[in-house]
C-alpha cells in the first residue's frame, strides 16, 4: 500500500447506558469496573483518534440509547467530542436503531464539528490538507438494514465512504463504487468483503458471556490509489471468555482443576491487565462428568474457582455448562418413527460435520440472522458440538417425553 492521504477511526455500537448482562452474584470489587468499563472502552476510541492523528472519526450507529439518555452519557459525549474539536478531528456520526432521533434537542450541546449524517444532511465533504476532497454519505433513513437502492453510484473519481447500519449484502453494494463501507449494527469485528473493503467495527466493550474476546474499533487508511488497509484497535475495559476442558473417564477432580488453572492462566495473558470474566464449558465422559452435571455440583465448582487467589489479577467466574455426547440407546436408532429419523439425521451430523451453508439457510434475515451467524462461526468447532447436544437433547425430549437425564 502507498503513503495514506486519507486516515480515520471507524466506531460503533457503544451502547453508553447498556449494563452487563448474564452476571448472577458478583464481588463488590468488581461493580466499578463493570460500571465503568463502557466508558472506558469509549475514551479509548478517542484517545485512539488523537494519538493517531486521524483526519476523522466515523461512527455507524447505537451509540446513546433510543430513549432519553442519562446525564452521565451525554456529558460523556460532548466531553469527548471537544476533545476531538479541540484538535481539529470532525466526527461523522451515521445514526443506528438505538440512536436518539435527528430532532433530538441536547445535540445543540455537542461541538459544531459533529456531524450527524441522515436524511438531507447525510452528506458531507472531508478537505484534506493538500486540497483533496473525501467524500462520506450516510444513510437516507433508519433502517434495519442496508439497501443498495439507498446509496447513489460514484461517479468520478474522488474517495468516497458509505456509512451504514444493519444487514448489508456486500454483492449488491460493491457494484456502487465506494472504497469504504463503515457498517454498524453487529457487535463482532468483521470484514464482508475486500473490493471495495466492507467493514463492521464492532461493538468497543463486550456485554455478557456471547461477546468473548478482544474488542475494539478500526483504524483505516486509504491512499491516493483508494488502496484500503485495517487495523484493529483494542478498547476493552473487561474481558468476557468462554473456556473449554475435555475430560474422560479416568480424569480426576484434581486433575479438572488443574487444567482449569492452565486455561485461567492462558486467559489473563490474553487478557492483559483487564477484569477477566469466565464462563466454562467441560465437555467428556466418565464419573467425573457425571457428577457434575446437577446444579449443586456446579455451583460448589465455581465457589471453588472464585475463592481461589490470583493475585492482583481480578477473575470472577460466571457460568458453568457440562455436557456429555448426545448418545441413546442403539434401539431409537433404528425406529421407524420421527425420533429414529431424527437421531439418524443427528448421527450423520456427528459424524461428518455440517457445514455453514447448511445451517445458514435456516437463519432469520436480516442483523438477528447475521449477528447469530457470526457468533456461531466465531465458536469454532468445539461449540458446534456442543450445540449439536443441546439440539439432540432437546428434540429427544419433545419426541419421546423424556429427557436425557432418564436414560
Amino acid at each position: 500500500m502507498a503513503t495514506p492521504i486519507f486516515k480515520c477511526i471507524h466506531a460503533g455500537d457503544l451502547h453508553l447506558e447498556q449494563p452487563f448482562s448474564g452476571l448472577g452474584q458478583i464481588p463488590v470489587a468488581l461493580l466499578d469496573p463493570l460500571l465503568d468499563a463502557p466508558y472506558l472502552a469509549s475514551e479509548s476510541i478517542f484517545t485512539a483518534a488523537i494519538a493517531e492523528d486521524v483526519d476523522c472519526l466515523l461512527l455507524t450507529g447505537d451509540i446513546l440509547s433510543t430513549d432519553e439518555p442519562g446525564p452521565r452519557s451525554l456529558v460523556f459525549l460532548v466531553e469527548q467530542c471537544e476533545r476531538l474539536a479541540a484538535r481539529g478531528i470532525p466526527v461523522y456520526w451515521a445514526l443506528g436503531g438505538g440512536d436518539p432521533p435527528l430532532r433530538w434537542q441536547p445535540t445543540s450541546l455537542l461541538p459544531d464539528s459533529v456531524h450527524r449524517l441522515s436524511g438531507k444532511e447525510r452528506e458531507v465533504f472531508h478537505q484534506l490538507e493538500n486540497g483533496t476532497e473525501v467524500r462520506l454519505l450516510g444513510p437516507s433513513e433508519n433502517r434495519a438494514s442496508i439497501r443498495k437502492a439507498d446509496y447513489p453510484t460514484v461517479e468520478d473519481e474522488r474517495i468516497s465512504l458509505a456509512l451504514g447500519y444493519g444487514a448489508a449484502c456486500p454483492d449488491t453494494l460493491g457494484e456502487l463504487g465506494y472504497h469504504y463501507w463503515a457498517l454498524g449494527g453487529v457487535h463482532l469485528r468483521e470484514t464482508l468483503s475486500r473490493d471495495p473493503t466492507m467493514h463492521h467495527a464492532g461493538t468497543p466493550q463486550g456485554r455478557s458471556a456471547g461477546e468473548t474476546g478482544p474488542r475494539g474499533c478500526t483504524l483505516v487508511e486509504i491512499d491516493g490509489g483508494g488502496s484500503v488497509q485495517t487495523s484493529p484497535i483494542v478498547t476493552d475495559a473487561v474481558r468476557w471468555s468462554t473456556c473449554a476442558v475435555e475430560v474422560g473417564p479416568e480424569t480426576s477432580h484434581e486433575a479438572l482443576y488443574a487444567k482449569m488453572e492452565a486455561e485461567i492462566s492462558r486467559g489473563l495473558v490474553d487478557a492483559a491487565s483487564r477484569p477477566l470474566l469466565i464462563s466454562w464449558q467441560i465437555v467428556g465422559t466418565g464419573p467425573l462428568v457425571r457428577s457434575l452435571q446437577t446444579a449443586e455440583a456446579e455451583s460448589k465448582l465455581l465457589e471453588q474457582l472464585n475463592a481461589a487467589d490470583h493475585g492482583r489479577a481480578s477473575i470472577w467466574h460466571i457460568a458453568m455448562e457440562v455436557v456429555r455426547p448426545a448418545e441413546y440407546p442403539a434401539e431409537w436408532y433404528e425406529e421407524e418413527t420421527i425420533r429414529g429419523e431424527f437421531l439418524r439425521s443427528l448421527q450423520v451430523i456427528q459424524k461428518e460435520g455440517l457445514a455453514q451453508a447448511d445451517w445458514e439457510e435456516h437463519l432469520p434475515h436480516g442483523a438477528v440472522g447475521t449477528e447469530v451467524a457470526l457468533r456461531i462461526a466465531q465458536e469454532g468447532e468445539r461449540g458446534h458440538q456442543l450445540a449439536v447436544k443441546r439440539a439432540a437433547d432437546l428434540g429427544v425430549h419433545l419426541l419421546s417425553g423424556e429427557g436425557p437425564e432418564d436414560h
